[in-house]
């Protein structure tokens, strides 16, 4: 779907590996920040009392504070091909490779006044906006507004400050933000819902440099791409080396396992019942996404997450231990989607 200048041709998603952006504020500006850094509100409590003046009326009620995601409506448009939109005329995307487009991650949206994690395929683009040709921040802003309302999405969030939601996100431990949550950004987002599928986008302007930034993901289930090893492939793994590397799918940056883990969780509790002098350590690891605290305190919680579900299965607890390591022991290099789905797992190792 190409736009022209006052109908959009953008390229929508928000990636999530990108660099820290090369302009920010002045000095006097990162003082200011300085200054007010430790006594910002949480993003979650923020009030703005105009923000709602500042919407079309009819729009108003969709982005209250309390936002439903199923207050959307479905859209009825035929949605182009991911990721919706190419660059406006005369614009070049500065990111290239997994750090314009993953197949799967994940990113961070504002809907109302909350955020919104999501995984599925994800895009981001960054735009110098005087380049070849040259666009006003709003100009770049109203073409994507405009191809987006054409396909059925609906503003849930319009003029964000992204600094507070960047700052509250980061005492949270999560470094992962994407371009525009990592700069000083203003951002509209939007939300098209279509057969189950939800689209966000994010649609950013920085204040201090002239470039814009576009955020698109589309929500999907990761394709599973390691087999789940069977019992008796644990055991001959366990006899080996001592461990054993198993892949369990959690929610994201969550302890919650997932039902899709269930024939792993299977083959866990058939080895150990089949084995009954067998002992392990459950110990989780994450890639190197976040803080290492976060990342600490969430393998860890994994970890005991997987041993309570034995234990509910009926394996008993004195025979099972627990522990989390972090992103502290890869066991692939590199930041790549594959690198990173391969660190994310939990061992069984022989007690």
């Amino acid at each position: 779907m190409r736009i022209q200048t006052v109908a959009i041709a953008g390229a929508l998603v928000l990636a999530l590996g990108a660099c820290e952006l090369k302009d920010g504020p002045s000095e006097t500006e990162q003082k200011d920040e300085a200054k007010s850094e430790s006594g910002a509100a949480p993003a979650s409590k923020i009030t703005d009392p105009d923000a709602m003046a500042r919407l079309p009326k009819d729009e108003a009620e969709t982005v209250a504070e309390a936002f439903s995601v199923d207050s959307v409506p479905e859209s009825t448009a035929t949605l182009p091909a991911f990721p919706l939109f190419e660059p406006l005329d005369g614009l070049k995307n500065e990111f290239s490779g997994n750090a314009e487009m993953s197949n799967f991650d994940h990113a961070y949206f504002i809907g109302g006044k909350q955020v919104f994690e999501r995984e599925g395929k994800v895009y981001h683009g960054q735009f110098r906006l005087e380049g070849a040709k040259i666009y006003s921040k709003l100009e770049f802003r109203r073409n994507y507004e405009n191809a987006i309302r054409k396909l059925g999405g609906v503003k849930v969030a319009s003029d964000i400050d992204t600094e507070p939601f960047r700052k509250d996100l980061r005492r949270q431990g999560k470094e992962d933000l994407g371009p525009c949550l990592k700069a000083y950004c203003t951002a509209d987002y939007y939300l098209i819902r279509k057969d189950g599928v939800e689209t966000w986008i994010e649609v950013g302007v920085h204040k201090y440099s002239e470039r814009g930034n576009v955020t698109v993901l589309q929500t999907a289930e990761m394709e599973d791409n390691l087999k789940t090893l069977s019992a008796s492939d644990l055991k001959s793994k366990l006899d080996a080396d001592g461990h054993v590397p198993v892949y369990i799918q959690f929610d994201v940056d969550r302890a919650t396992i997932k039902p899709a883990a269930a024939p792993a969780i299977h083959e866990i509790v058939t080895l150990l019942k089949d084995h009954p002098a067998l002992k392990l350590s459950i110990e989780g690891h994450t890639d190197d996404t976040g803080s290492a605290a976060h990342n600490k305190t969430l393998s860890v919680d994994r970890a005991i997450a997987v041993r309570s579900r034995l234990v509910s299965a009926g394996i008993d607890g004195a025979r099972l231990k627990s522990a989390g390591y972090g992103a502290t022991r890869p066991i692939a290099q590199g930041t790549s989607d594959e690198a990173r789905a391969r660190n994310r797992r939990v061992e069984l190792v022989r007690v």
